[in-house]
């Protein structure tokens, strides 16, 4: 049985030769145990799996499974998600670039509420490309091996928006009592309907619109929930509208 030696993917692409690095080049060595040499070392630098994907991939490996179309799109989006989650924020943004201005060139969102997207890619692996740009080192560790925040878990939430028409730019609680939210609209404001749960039942609540200055405007300045800590509540949303949700 061959053991296994792993390095970081920094100082793999250190230990290549810099005229193979620019051919793209990757080595495989093997050790067996007893042998008097090192474990087995696998050297194959993720700012290389471009070639090896191109070069060394047939058939149903060169798919994308969230639409069924041929292409590289799901390895490099799946890819850019590993590099980022590891720290390895350069390779990241090299498989990103190649995505965006070669394999599925970016377009605006025909929504019209600024978005964009990549034109051919699946649904599942923009989902994996969207994580590779947001996220830090360990955050995929953190997310499923931290406890959660029982701070967030106790504040109020934002349950429902009216999406497409409305997006949720950011939301957070504030302490365990309140909500601080974003929401992008149409370019004109337009009134809509919001869903608010998990309030405290016989609590008031307070909904304050906050302009780019800072400063604040009540919308609206007593809001009560039903028996299940439910509130439906009417807010004009723009381009881009800030609300914060306090306790009375």
């Amino acid at each position: 049985m061959l053991s296994i030696h792993a390095k970081p993917w920094s100082s793999l692409v250190a230990d290549v030769p810099t005229n193979q690095r620019a051919q793209g080049r990757w080595q495989m060595e093997t050790r067996e145990p007893g042998s008097g040499e090192p474990p087995l070392i696998v050297a194959v630098p993720i700012m290389f799996l471009r070639i090896s994907l191109t070069e060394h991939t047939v058939g149903a490996d060169k798919i994308d499974p969230g639409n069924y179309a041929g292409g590289e799109g799901c390895a490099y989006s799946i890819s850019s998600q590993c590099a980022a989650e590891f720290g390895e924020y350069d390779e990241r943004d090299d498989f990103i670039q190649y995505m965006d201005e070669t394999l599925y060139p970016l377009k605006d969102s025909p929504t019209g509420k600024g978005a964009i997207w990549s034109s051919g890619l699946s649904n599942l692996s923009s989902g994996y490309s969207f994580r590779a740009r947001i996220t830090r080192k360990g955050d995929w560790s953190d997310l499923i091996n931290s406890p959660p925040d029982l701070i967030a878990l106790a504040a109020p939430k934002l349950n429902k928006v009216p999406f497409p028409e409305v997006m949720v730019a950011r939301c957070f609680a504030h302490e365990s009592t309140g909500l601080d939210f974003v929401l992008r609209g149409p370019a004109n404001k337009t009134s809509f309907t919001i869903e608010l749960k998990d309030l405290k039942v016989g609590q008031k609540y307070a909904l304050s619109v906050v302009d780019g200055e800072g400063a604040k405007a009540s919308v609206v300045s007593k809001i009560q929930s039903d028996v299940n800590g439910v509130a439906l509540v009417s807010v004009s949303v723009g381009e881009r509208s800030e609300f914060e949700l306090r306790v009375v």
